[in-house]
């Protein structure tokens, strides 16, 4: 699975819409559909609030 896919996921299954994960990561909503996407790749910054908005490690988004 890639980064896009495991954003997607975890956004899901805490019932986010891609509008609420923008607003964490101060991006625009269409920045969190390229992310989703794998049409952008998130700075490790925003992969650190990620990984603490959801409580996993950046090793959560970054491994195969």
């Amino acid at each position: 699975m890639n980064i896009g896919s495991k954003l997607k996921n975890i956004r899901e299954e805490n019932n986010l819409k891609q509008t609420d994960l923008a607003k964490v990561l101060n991006v625009s909503t269409r920045q969190v559909q390229r992310y989703e996407a794998n049409h952008s790749i998130p700075s490790i910054q925003k992969l650190q609030l990620l990984s603490e908005y959801f409580s996993v490690g950046i090793d959560y988004f970054t491994k195969q």
